[in-house]
């Protein structure tokens, strides 16, 4: 019989590379053991050395990154993706403004982890957040997360007395991934709004990931009352800015709830791995 196997180097060379890299030639040894009626005393040596091209390496580097999750959350991720992607048997998405959000996150250039976050010792009662974990002066390449607080959206309500101004409800007539996917909306409409412009990418960096750092160093040791002027000037402006973005979030969001709403009875006809998975 024949036994086949790879060389230490070329394993390591597999098990460690965490980019795209060129096709290599991997040496497979091939040696012959013993049959059932060679006789025991013949020596037996290598038969052959056989170079096989092994193909290019594809690791997906930036975009939309679920390296953070468990096991457990990566299905619920993908239970998540596979309703915002959802498509008529024609190919015509079911949800065209919150899947072009997806794809444009992730298709850019820049590194947006995806969290989620599945705990009931969660401080506030946010439902998401988008945050710039480290800023790329050339624009081209920031490290950001997004994070969906699973557990505060299982159990916000959704009624008359949370109605934004305009009447909007969020998550009204939603199951638990048209929840989730209406958050995503949400925080992917922060997404590109912020990453495709220089600028914005600058102030949301400078004005409130900078200013919350600094409020939390200040808060370990004294009192809010005592912050100097200039933190709370950065205070005003911080605040100023998220006034100016978050409309345009809660917009978004609102036409995510209708796409998913319109959706419901397209989506029992599809096949499972696009229809709305229950929990």
């Amino acid at each position: 019989m024949l036994r086949g196997s790879l060389s230490v180097a070329a394993l390591a060379l597999l098990l460690t590379s965490l980019s795209s890299v060129q096709a290599q030639n991997v040496q497979v040894q091939f040696v012959e053991t013993p049959g059932l009626f060679r006789r025991p005393n013949k020596t037996i040596t290598p038969v052959t050395n056989i170079d096989v091209p092994m193909p290019r390496l594809k690791i997906k580097k930036t975009g939309l990154l679920a390296s953070r999750l468990s096991d457990k959350h990566r299905l619920r991720w993908k239970a998540i993706t596979d309703l915002v992607l959802a498509q008529t048997p024609t190919g015509t998405p079911l949800h065209p403004v919150l899947s072009e959000l997806w794809r444009w996150a992730d298709s850019s250039s820049h590194i947006i982890q995806v969290e989620l976050i599945e705990s009931t010792n969660i401080q506030s009662s946010s439902a998401g957040s988008f945050n710039i974990e480290q800023f790329d002066p050339t624009g081209r390449c920031h490290r950001t997360t997004l994070k969906l607080y699973i557990s505060n959206i299982d159990v916000a309500v959704s009624g008359p007395q949370v109605a934004r101004r305009n009447g909007f409800i969020p998550f009204a007539g939603l199951r638990k991934e048209e929840r989730y996917a209406e958050v995503l909306g949400h925080e992917l409409a922060h997404v590109k709004y912020v990453l495709s412009n220089a600028m914005r990418s600058h102030l949301v960096h400078e004005l409130v990931e900078t200013t919350n750092d600094l409020l939390l160093l200040h808060a370990r040791t004294r009192p809010m009352s005592t912050a100097s002027p200039e933190m709370k000037q950065r205070l005003i402006q911080r605040d100023a800015l998220l006034r100016e973005i978050e409309p345009q979030a809660e917009s978004i969001e609102e036409v995510v709830w209708q796409e998913l709403t319109a959706s419901k009875k397209s989506r029992t006809n599809l096949i499972p791995g696009t229809r709305n998975h229950r929990r």
